[in-house]
C-alpha cells in the first residue's frame, strides 16, 4: 500500500501541498465531532439525575462559576453547547467534503491535460511501442480512476482514520476494557481485506484492461468501417466486444460485492457488542449506576464509528483495486521523464485556424486562410534540392539498423518511388525524411542547410499524404 501512496504523491507533484489545509480542516472537524459525542453521555446522565452536578466536583465548580440558580439551567446550557458543537462540525464537514471533491476533480482535469501534453511531445519512437487504445484509456479512464477511485477514497480514508482515533480515545476514557475488546473484534474486517489484497488488485487490473481492449475494438471496427463492411467482419468485432464486456462485468461484480462485506460485518459486530455488553453488566451486576451514561457514549460513538470504519475499509479496498491504473500512470510519467522530450514549435498559421472551427464560418474565410499558408510563397527560385547523406537509423532496443548509409538526392520537380520488400525500411526512411525519427548518423540537407537546425520550419514545407486518411471533425 505504501508503494501506491508513493506513486500517488509522485503523480500529484507540487500539487500535494494543497492537501495541507484540507487535512487541518479534517482534523478540526474530527475534534469537534469527538467533543460533541463526549458531552452526550454526561448530558444524558445529568438529565436523568441532576444531583450529579453536586456530586461531581468539576461540574459543581463550573456550575458555581457560571452563577446559575437552577440545575435545569446548567443542563440546558450543556445541551446548547452540544448542539453548537454538532452544527459547527456539520458545517465544517460539508466544507471539507466540498474541498475534497473540488480538489479531486480538478486533479482529474489537470492530469488528463498533462498526460495528453506528455504524449504529444514524447518522441515518435515512444508511440511506436504503445497502442493508441492504451494511451486513450490512460488519459480518459485511468486519470479518472486516479482522481475518483484513489484520491477521493484516500482523503476520505484519512478523515475516517482521524475520526476513529478520536472516538477510540474517547471510548478508552469511558471504559478501557470494553474499548480494547471492541477494537480487537473490529480488526476482523481489516484482516479480510488483507487476505484478499491480491485478488482486489487483480479485479482492478482486469477491469482496466477490459476497458482498454474495448476502446481498441471500437477504434478498429468503427475507424475502419468501410473495410469492416466490405469484409463482413462485424460479428468478429462483436464477439471480441462481448468477451471483454464479460470480463469487465465479472471484475466489477466481484469487487463491489466484496466491498459491501466489511460494512455488513461491522454492523453485526457493533450490535452484538452493545447487546452483549449490557447483558454482561446486568447478569454479573458489575455496576449499573453509570450504565446509561456509558451506553449513551458507546451508542452515539457507534453511530459515527459504523460509517467511519465502514468507509475506512471500503476505501482501502477501493484504493487497492485502483492500484493497477495508478502504476500505469506512474510508469508512463517515469518513462517520459527519462527520455528527451521533443521541442514542439506550433506553426504560426494555426492561430488563424482557430476562428474557422466555429459553426457557419463563411467559405470566403477558408479561401483566405488557404492563400495565407501557400507554402510556395515561402520558397525562393534557389530552393531546388533535398540531399540525404549517409543516413543510418536503428529502432530502440533493436540490434541491427533498419536502414544504413542511405544516400539520395531529390531535385525540384522530380518524382521518385521507394521500392522494396516488407520490412526493408521504406516507411522508416520516409519517417526520417519527415523528421519523425532522428537518424543515428548522417543528415538531411535542404539547399545546403541541415533540416535539424529548424525542424519545424522544414515540416511546414512538407506536404504529406499518408496511407490511411485521418480527418479531424
Amino acid at each position: 500500500m505504501f508503494s501506491y501512496l508513493s506513486n500517488f504523491l509522485y503523480i500529484l507533484g507540487e500539487r500535494k501541498l494543497r492537501l495541507i489545509p484540507l487535512l487541518l480542516l479534517i482534523l478540526l472537524t474530527s475534534l469537534l465531532d469527538t467533543v460533541g459525542i463526549g458531552l452526550v453521555g454526561p448530558f444524558m446522565g445529568l438529565a436523568t439525575n441532576p444531583r450529579l452536578i453536586e456530586l461531581n466536583s468539576r461540574l459543581h465548580w463550573v456550575y458555581v462559576k457560571l452563577g446559575l440558580t437552577y440545575e435545569v439551567q446548567f443542563i440546558a446550557l450543556l445541551g446548547l453547547i452540544i448542539i453548537l458543537a454538532f452544527w459547527t462540525k456539520s458545517l465544517l464537514s460539508f466544507q471539507a467534503q466540498k474541498y475534497i471533491f473540488k480538489f479531486s476533480f480538478t486533479q482529474y482535469g489537470e492530469l488528463s491535460s498533462n498526460l495528453l501534453h506528455a504524449y504529444l511531445v514524447a518522441p515518435y519512437t515512444f508511440h511506436l511501442s504503445k497502442n493508441t487504445a492504451f494511451l486513450i484509456n490512460t488519459v480518459l479512464e485511468d486519470s479518472g480512476v486516479f482522481s475518483v477511485k484513489f484520491m477521493i477514497p484516500f482523503l476520505k480514508t484519512v478523515a475516517s482514520f482521524i475520526i476513529i482515533v478520536f472516538l477510540v480515545v474517547l471510548l478508552i476514557i469511558t471504559d478501557p476494557i470494553a474499548t480494547i475488546t471492541l477494537a480487537l473484534v473490529l480488526l476482523i474486517p481489516l484482516g479480510i481485506i488483507y487476505q484478499f489484497k491480491d485478488k482486489i488488485s487483480e479485479w482492478g487490473k482486469k477491469v482496466s484492461q477490459s476497458k482498454e481492449e474495448m476502446i481498441r475494438i471500437i477504434n478498429h471496427s468503427l475507424g475502419g468501417l468501410k473495410e469492416t463492411r466490405i469484409i463482413g467482419c462485424e460479428s468478429y468485432f462483436e464477439r471480441q466486444m462481448s468477451a471483454q464486456v464479460d470480463q469487465l462485468v465479472n471484475g466489477m461484480t466481484s469487487f463491489h460485492t466484496f466491498q459491501a462485506l466489511p460494512r455488513i460485518i461491522i454492523e453485526a459486530i457493533l450490535v452484538t457488542f452493545l447487546v452483549a455488553f449490557v447483558s454482561i453488566v446486568l447478569v454479573f451486576n458489575l455496576g449499573t449506576e453509570n450504565i446509561i451514561e456509558v451506553l449513551g457514549i458507546f451508542a452515539l460513538a457507534s453511530v459515527r464509528m459504523i460509517p467511519a470504519f465502514s468507509h475506512l475499509t471500503s476505501n482501502i479496498a477501493l484504493m487497492r483495486n485502483s492500484s493497477y491504473s495508478i502504476n500505469k500512470i506512474y510508469l508512463d510519467l517515469k518513462e517520459l521523464e527519462n527520455i528527451e522530450v521533443e521541442k514542439i514549435l506550433e506553426p504560426t498559421y494555426l492561430s488563424a485556424l482557430y476562428p474557422l472551427s466555429k459553426p457557419n464560418t463563411p467559405s470566403s474565410q477558408f479561401r483566405d486562410f488557404a492563400k495565407s499558408i501557400d507554402i510556395n510563397r515561402s520558397l525562393s527560385p534557389e530552393d531546388n534540392q533535398i540531399e540525404i547523406n549517409r543516413i543510418t537509423y536503428r529502432y530502440p532496443k533493436v540490434l541491427d539498423p533498419t536502414i544504413m548509409n542511405i544516400s539520395l538526392t531529390i531535385n525540384k520537380g522530380q518524382s521518385i518511388g521507394l521500392i522494396g520488400k516488407s520490412g526493408s525500411g521504406k516507411t522508416t526512411l520516409v519517417d526520417v525524411i519527415l523528421g519523425l525519427l532522428a537518424p543515428e548518423s548522417g543528415e538531411i540537407r535542404y539547399n545546403g542547410k541541415s533540416i535539424y537546425n529548424n525542424l519545424r520550419s522544414w515540416q511546414n514545407l512538407i506536404g504529406y499524404i499518408p496511407q490511411s486518411i485521418f480527418l479531424i471533425d
